[in-house]
């Protein structure tokens, strides 16, 4: 799926500004369509919990919250297993 990095990063703010979206979920979602940009778009895509911290400038729990929220507004979907970095996937 092509999609333009400028356009994705747009909808991000602006639709986070309409969703009322916290501070870290902004963060997130901008820093997840990053890492999707640079895996050339997939489907679905990894980021390790500590690249997620380390991009976000913030600790485990403000990420893990911070996804929570965008799973809950229909933003994003992940899979999680042990041992290996969960696959993010961009729903909006």
């Amino acid at each position: 799926m092509s999609k333009n990095y400028i356009d994705e990063m747009k909808n991000c703010i602006e639709s986070g500004r309409k969703l009322k979206l916290s501070k870290s979920a902004r963060i997130l979602w901008q820093t997840l369509v990053h890492l999707n940009n640079a895996s050339y778009w997939s489907e679905w895509f990894e980021a390790s919990q500590s690249l997620l911290e380390d991009y976000t400038a913030t600790g485990i729990h403000t990420v893990l919250d911070a996804r929570d929220e965008l799973c809950r507004h229909g933003i994003i979907e992940y899979k999680s297993m042990s041992g290996t970095p969960t696959q993010y996937k961009l729903l909006k």
